[in-house]
């Protein structure tokens, strides 16, 4: 299952674009396999999006992590590769920088008695985590959502949920950037499901690959 994820948006695409996307494993560990992801467009070269996604084994009978048998960990070593495009610039800091759990009192935003849908489950009767991530934008305050677009999301998973949850998405603006904000989605019984970091901007730049 996905423990951790990080999107870098650098543009966005419109409506007829040809987008092409490359997957790879980037990083193999003894508790986790990453893949990244890059989206590019196909007619102009126009950098997308970058996408890494850090997966985690779990024990189907207690619900904990699980270390990567050595056998699977040595057939997967080989295909691990990674890369950084230079004419984009990429933080290594940002993206090991911690998401602290945020205080319930410190919150500006709460949005309440959010509810799954039949189709917002996999077939593990399981909230799909993509789900997570809009609850997570929806508690973002309105006049952010109506004034600048997402920049980029940092996101760890910290708990399943089901059909029968009941949920909040909490939202407080950062201290530590602009246009940076920090969230927790909780079960209402005070549960942590995730926690995110997000970032956003006015106007979206391309960046050129010429």
């Amino acid at each position: 299952m996905i423990g951790r994820m990080q999107v870098e948006v650098y543009t966005y695409p419109s409506w007829g674009d040809i987008v092409q996307v490359e997957t790879w494993c980037s990083a193999l560990s003894k508790h986790s396999l990453t893949c990244s992801s890059s989206l590019t467009d196909a007619n102009t070269g126009h950098k997308i999006m970058r996408v890494d996604s850090e997966f985690v084994m779990i024990n189907e009978k207690t619900r904990r992590l699980s270390k990567i048998p050595e056998e699977i960990k040595a057939r997967g070593d080989p295909y691990v590769r990674d890369y950084l495009d230079p004419l984009l610039p990429v933080d290594k800091h940002d993206k090991l920088r911690k998401i602290h759990k945020l205080d319930e009192h410190k919150a500006d935003y709460i949005l309440g008695g959010i509810k799954p849908l039949w189709f917002d489950l996999d077939p593990n009767q399981h909230v799909n985590n993509v789900k997570y991530i809009s609850w997570i934008l929806e508690g973002t305050p309105e006049s952010v959502r109506e004034n600048y677009e997402l920049a980029g999301i940092t996101l760890e998973y910290r708990r399943e949920c089901g059909r029968e949850s009941v949920l909040q998405s909490l939202s407080s603006a950062s201290n530590e950037a602009p246009h940076e904000f920090h969230h927790l989605l909780r079960l209402e019984n005070g549960n942590e499901v995730a926690r995110a970091r997000t970032s956003w901007r006015r106007f979206n730049k391309p960046i050129s690959t010429q």
